[in-house]
């Protein structure tokens, strides 16, 4: 699977477990390949194998790596889909049937004692009742970098991406937590590309784009 940006020779191999730092001099240039990540320009951004592939199933562009967000709507609705599809047992789709009787005489009991007339639905699946106990990623008391790691596990699992692209996420990260990223990365068959004007860094491979938007 290769990965090119327009205006930019070099191809990404994607999915060896390689860390690349695109490093872009040129910071209206920098300004436009941002602004292609966040909008997902297949135009601008190519990802093919034999053939073209759909951008938004395999890249993943991650803007604030520091105030990274699982618990948001979208991820929440796919793990409780994932949970259902490929977790819950017959055994315990049972015990939700008969929590959903429980529910549906205490509904009965309310809406008697009630001098209103109210109407209910006392059918309870489990994403149903994933929202309603407000069941999330556990994130509390983590760092950056272990957050980092922990959003793309828990994305992986529920997704095809296979290069995540990031805005100066090595500025962030010792030379020890890449050596734990990359191991993560080839361990997954995943890719990270970090854009941004970092310095050079050791286990990283770097690909410089001067101000003329000529590779060095």
């Amino acid at each position: 699977m290769i990965l090119q940006f327009k205006r930019i020779e070099y191809k990404f191999l994607i999915g060896n477990g390689e860390i690349y730092n695109l490093k872009i001099e040129n910071q209206h240039f920098l300004a436009d390949i941002l602004s292609w990540l966040q909008e997902i320009d297949e135009e601008k951004i190519m990802l093919f194998d034999t053939i073209f592939l759909d951008l938004q199933k395999y890249l993943l562009f991650l803007s604030d790596v520091i105030n990274l967000d699982l618990n948001i709507k979208k991820q929440l609705t796919t793990l409780y889909t994932n949970i259902d599809k490929n977790i819950i047992k017959d055994e315990q789709r049972i015990k939700l049937s008969v929590i959903t009787e429980y529910i549906s005489d205490l509904m009965k009991d309310i809406t008697i004692d009630n001098n209103v007339e109210l109407d209910y639905d006392a059918s309870i699946d489990f994403k149903t009742l994933f929202s309603a106990i407000n069941l999330r990623y556990k994130t509390e008391d983590q760092d950056y970098f272990h957050k980092l790691i922990y959003y793309l596990k828990a994305t992986i699992d529920i997704s095809k991406y296979k290069v995540f692209v990031c805005y100066s996420l090595l500025d962030l990260l010792t030379d020890f937590e890449i050596d734990l990223l990359k191991e993560f990365l080839e361990y997954n068959h995943l890719s990270l590309i970090s854009i941004g004007n970092s310095s050079v860094r050791n286990g990283v491979k770097t690909i410089i784009v001067d101000s003329d938007l000529c590779l060095i």
